[in-house]
Formats: structure tokens, sequence, C-alpha cells
């Protein structure tokens, strides 16, 4: 595991609302500032694109400016009060991950490092890409037992792109050692080829955002629904629906989502009660694909703009309890399809025709909803929803089984 060092404690007091993170009051982590960056490598700020940000960059560095006048006059309150004030801009404007990418490009490792730490801190919304970045420098910097650790979290947080570890320059000296072919075989084998990737075209994870890990920027807009504990224990690796107050996620219309011909929908879910899990689609008009749970029942439904068609699980299955739930429908061979943790527990023939997606009545229901659907009227999930993918093409039983197999180590 990675070692607690001081500035994980940092990490934790921040997380945790404390005021007490400075070494001494003035935060060390600032001592190479934005300002000696770029006297330091003319050129170097044009990364950092945006009068936004150059904004928050400035009133940033006045802050902690006058916080160290303050500290100085041993005016210990006013000074943490401009540190924190500070903090808020560099957080608004995700500065310092843009940070770390110059830094990189400078070969500042050390700082590079340092810096995507402090944008983890502040919440930047795709920690995988962070861990990344920091295995990389930790690998130009020689040091291969920690890169392979944070390579390894950029990896269980949804990093996917199993080819730039084959490509990537910073990881030169990784890949020079002994055992990084072994390695990478290992999780490459694990992630990429036995968990299905071809025709994914959403994937959704949940673990600390609502981000499309597919590729293909399918990022979903959280409308209430609240980070929460998975089936494993993890903190803040799933969503929490409250059917009360109208929780959803909205991801989007993108063209990737308009599938027609092919569909195959993969989530976990922990239902509280009978509810929508997930959808784009809207009954009124008959068009579209949904999945939801009924009195014990799990429902998959597509729609060709002519009829729908339900198709119903074999058995109920007890809320309050985790199921890992699929659904495909393939034109070709005129079948839905219906699974529970990796059982196929129904099948049925629909030969109507590809899947239909007309201009909706509602607002956005023609978008990508996790929580709800349009069904005569809205309705929404009450419960914990996680792990979301859709593919344009139809898994088979081995790809299912071993997509529900694999889950089990997130």
């Amino acid at each position: 595991m990675i070692k607690k060092s001081g500035f994980l404690l940092f990490l934790f007091m921040i997380a945790s609302s404390q005021v007490n993170y400075y070494t001494s009051l003035s935060p060390d982590f600032l001592s190479y500032s934005y300002v000696d960056f770029i006297i330091d490598n003319p050129g170097g700020i044009e990364s950092i694109k945006g009068e936004e940000k150059m904004i928050h960059i400035s009133l940033a560095s006045s802050l902690f400016e006058s916080g160290k006048l303050y500290e100085a006059l041993g005016m210990t309150e006013k000074a943490k009060a401009k540190y924190e004030e500070a903090l808020t801009h560099y957080a608004t404007a995700d500065i310092y991950f843009h940070y770390g990418d110059c830094l990189m490009k400078y070969m500042k490792w050390e700082l590079a490092i340092k810096s995507f730490k402090i944008s983890l801190a502040l919440g930047y919304s795709r920690p995988y890409l962070i861990y990344y970045n920091i295995g990389c420098a930790l690998s130009s910097m020689h040091n291969a037992s920690d890169a392979y650790e944070y390579l390894e979290l950029a990896i269980f947080n949804g990093f996917r792109a199993f080819e730039d570890f084959e490509k990537k320059d910073n990881l030169l000296f990784l890949r020079g050692q002994s055992d990084w072919r072994k390695w990478y075989s290992e999780w490459e084998n694990f992630y990429g080829s036995k968990l299905p990737r071809t025709g994914l075209v959403g994937e959704w994870l949940f673990n600390g955002n609502a981000d499309d890990l597919s590729g293909n920027e399918n990022h979903g807009k959280v409308h209430g629904a609240v980070l929460t504990t998975d089936r494993y224990g993890n903190p803040k690796s799933a969503y929490f629906f409250d059917q009360q107050n109208g929780d959803y996620i909205d991801c989007g219309s993108n063209s990737s989502l308009n599938i027609t011909d092919e569909i195959t929908v993969s989530v976990w879910i922990k239902p509280l009660t009978s509810a929508r899990i997930i959808g784009k689609y809207d009954n009124d008009l008959k068009g579209g694909w949904r999945m939801d749970y009924r009195d014990g029942y799990f429902y998959f439904n597509v729609s060709s703009g002519i009829s729908d068609h339900d198709l119903c699980s074999d058995m109920t299955y007890a809320p309050n309890q985790f199921y890992h739930v699929v659904g495909t429908y393939s034109k070709k061979l005129g079948s839905l399809r219906l699974y529970v943790n990796g059982i196929k527990t129904e099948e049925k023939g629909y030969t109507q025709g590809v899947l239909t997606y007309r201009p909706r009545q509602y607002p956005d229901s023609e978008n990508l909803n996790i929580g709800r659907f349009y069904a005569y009227g809205i309705s929404y999930f009450y419960g914990i929803i996680d792990d979301v993918r859709i593919y344009n093409r139809v898994l088979d039983e081995q790809e299912v089984d071993a997509l529900y197999h694999q889950e089990k180590i997130k």
C-alpha cells in the first residue's frame, strides 16, 4: 500500500474540513508557485488556457501573499482565512491538475506529484488521471515500486487505456524492469481482455464521480444522487438515489448512445422498492429501451416505435440486496435476453426491427437517464446503482458471466 506520509495526513485533514493543514500556517506546497514556474519556464503557461483560470490564479496568489503577511504579523486567524479563501480559487478552477501537466513537461517530477496530489485533495473530477500521471512521474524518477502502486490505483479507479502503458515515454524506465511484462499482462488480461470492451459506448463505474470511462465522453450530470459505499464496502464508489427527492443522473444524448440494431445494458443495483433503474425511453411515444424492478421482478423493455416488448425475469428477487442485471437485444437474432447474477433468466423473440428514438414530449427524456425514465410520466429509482455499462452489440453468455465474476474485484 502507499505510505501514509505527512502529505496524506494533510489530505485527510482537508477532507475532514479541519483548518490546521498548514506547515506552520503557510502551506509548503506553494513554495514553488505559478509565478516562479512562469519565470523559470517562459511559455509554460500556454498549457493553462482560459481567462477564468488566469483570474483564479491571480486571486489565489494574491490571497496567499496576504496570508503570509498576516502570519508574519502574528494575526493567525486572519492568515488562516486568507489561505482558505485562496484554496477555494484553486479548487474552483481545477488549476493544480493543469499545473502538474506543465511541470511534467519541464521534468519537475517531485513538484508535479505534489501538484497532482493537491488537485486530488481539492476534488479533481477524474482521479484515475491523477494516479496515472503520478505513476508516470515516479517512473521518470526511477521509483519502480511506487510507480506500480499508483498505476494500479489508476486502474482500480477506471483507467483502461492500457495501450498508453506501452507507448508513454515517461514509463520507459518501468517497461525496462524485469517484472514489467508479467505485471502488465496480469492487469491487461484482467481488465483489458476478460472484461468485454469491444462495442462499449458508455461506462460509469461511479468511483467518486459519474464520468464515462468508455472514451465517448458521455459524462453524467448528477441531480441529487449522492456517493455511497459499494457492494464491497468501498466508500464513495456507487450512487444512492432517493426516489422521493427525484434523484437521477443525466448522461446526455450523444450519437454513440442512439443504438439501433443491437444493445447490451449491464448494471449493478440494490433496489429498496419497485422502481425505474435506467432508460433512454419514452413509453408515450414508444421509443428506446428501459430496465426496471417491479414487484420483485426485473424487466428489460425495447421499442421499435411500432410496438414495445417487456422481458421479465422468471423469478422474484428480494429488495435490499445487490444484483447484477444485464439486458440484451439483437435485431439480427430477433431476440431479447435477461440475465441476473450471470444466469440467463429469460429469452424471447422480438422481430419488430430497430430501436427508434423520437423527439420526446418531456424535457430531456431523449437523454440516457440513470435512476429514472419516462413511462406515462416520470418515475425514479430508490436504492443504489453502480458499474453501469452499455454496448452497441450483444454480449454472449460467456462475456456476461465474465463481467459478473470479474466485477468481484473492483
